[in-house]
C-alpha cells in the first residue's frame, strides 16, 4: 500500500523493534512516549500493511563465528527482481538493495570459515557489479562462538517467529520442565547469543529509505558524534555501522518522509568536525532474503528435520 506513510511514532517503534522484537509494548511507550495502546495498534497496523513481515529471534551471527560483508557498487542489473533471479541461489545473501544512482547493495552473512574474497567475487560475478567495494561489517558481540545446546535450538526454533512467546507455553509445547526451558532461554539472553529483531519491509509504504555513506577523519573519535546525530535526527536513523577492514567508513540507514529531511541530515554530518565525505544513497526497492542460519535453525531445531 504505496500510499501509507509511516509517522514519526511508527518510526520510533520500528526503532526498537530491530533491536528488541522482545520488548513488551510498555517498554516500547516508555521509549518512545507514547501510550501502550497507541504501540499495539501501530505495530498491528504495520503487520497489515506488510512494513513489519515478521518478528524473529535468530542465533546471533558472532556466536555461530560468522561474519557480515557488505558489498556495493555499480551493476548493469536493473531491479532487485532481476537481482534476486540472479543471486536468489545463493544462502549466504541476507539482503539486497537497489539505489537511485543504479548501485546495489548485497549484505552477505559467511559462515566460518567461509574465505571473504571467493564469495566477493561470486556475488560480483552474478551481480555484473563493476570493482564493487565489500566492507567487514563490525558485530558487537561480547562472546564470541557459543556452543548450543539441543534444547536451545529447540527453544529457538519455537522462537523464531514468535520471540515474544510465553516461558510456560514454550515449556508445555516443547515437553520440557519450565525451569529447565527458562534456564536454557536467560543463559542465551544472558550471553548475548540471541538477535531478537523483526523482517523490515519498506516497499509497501511511501517514505524514502536511505543510506548515508560518511568518512570519518578520526575513527576511534565519532562515537560521541555518532550519538548525537542519532539523537538529533530521532527516531529516523536507525542505526549506524561500522567495518573492521575500513575504518574510516560509517554507513547509516535512515527512514524519512521526504528529500528535505535527507537534506536535514546531510547538513548535520557537514556540521561535525569529525566526519569528511558524506553522501545519501536513497533506496529504491530492497529486499531481505533467507539464508543458511534459517536453514540452521530448522535443521537443528526442528523435531522433524532432528529425526
Amino acid at each position: 500500500m504505496k500510499d501509507s506513510m509511516l509517522e514519526r511514532n511508527d518510526i520510533g517503534v520500528l526503532q526498537v523493534l530491530l533491536r528488541d522484537s522482545r520488548a513488551s509494548e510498555q517498554q516500547i511507550a516508555e521509549i518512545v512516549n507514547i501510550a501502550p495502546r497507541g504501540v499495539e495498534v501501530r505495530t498491528e497496523n504495520m503487520v497489515g500493511e506488510g512494513v513489519i513481515r515478521s518478528m524473529t529471534t535468530k542465533p546471533s551471527l558472532a556466536s555461530l563465528g560468522a561474519r557480515s560483508v557488505l558489498i556495493f557498487g555499480k551493476s548493469r542489473l536493473r531491479s532487485v527482481e532481476e537481482a534476486i533471479s540472479q543471486l536468489g541461489g545463493n544462502e549466504s545473501i541476507a539482503w539486497i538493495a537497489h539505489s537511485t544512482g543504479g548501485r546495489f547493495y548485497v549484505a552477505l552473512h559467511l559462515k566460518k570459515g567461509e574465505d571473504i574474497d571467493s564469495a566477493v567475487r561470486t556475488v560480483e560475478r552474478d551481480a555484473m557489479m563493476l570493482r564493487p567495494t565489500a566492507a567487514t561489517r563490525d558485530l558487537f558481540d561480547l562472546t564470541g562462538p557459543y556452543r548450543y545446546s539441543s534444547l536451545d535450538w529447540r527453544v529457538i526454533y519455537s522462537l523464531k517467529d514468535d520471540p515474544r512467546k510465553d516461558m510456560h507455553d514454550l515449556a508445555i509445547e516443547l515437553g520440557v520442565a519450565e525451569a529447565k526451558v527458562v534456564d536454557r532461554f536467560e543463559k542465551m539472553v544472558m550471553n548475548g547469543v540471541l538477535d531478537f529483531s523483526i523482517d523490515l519491509d519498506m516497499n509497501s509504504v511511501s517514505n524514502l529509505l536511505c543510506m548515508f555513506h560518511v568518512e570519518s577523519l578520526h575513527p576511534e573519535g565519532t562515537e560521541s558524534a555518532v550519538e548525537g546525530i542519532m539523537t538529533k535526527h530521532s527516531p529516523n536513523i536507525l542505526f549506524f555501522n561500522t567495518y573492521s577492514n575500513m575504518r574510516h567508513m560509517l554507513t547509516a540507514m535512515a527512514i524519512v518522509d521526504d528529500f528535505e529531511e535527507v537534506k536535514a541530515i546531510v547538513r548535520s554530518l557537514q556540521e561535525r568536525e569529525e566526519f569528511a565525505y558524506i553522501e545519501a544513497d536513497p533506496i529504491i526497492s530492497s529486499t531481505l532474503l533467507k539464508t543458511w542460519r534459517d536453514k540452521l535453525i530448522m535443521k537443528k531445531g526442528d523435531p522433524y528435520l532432528r529425526k
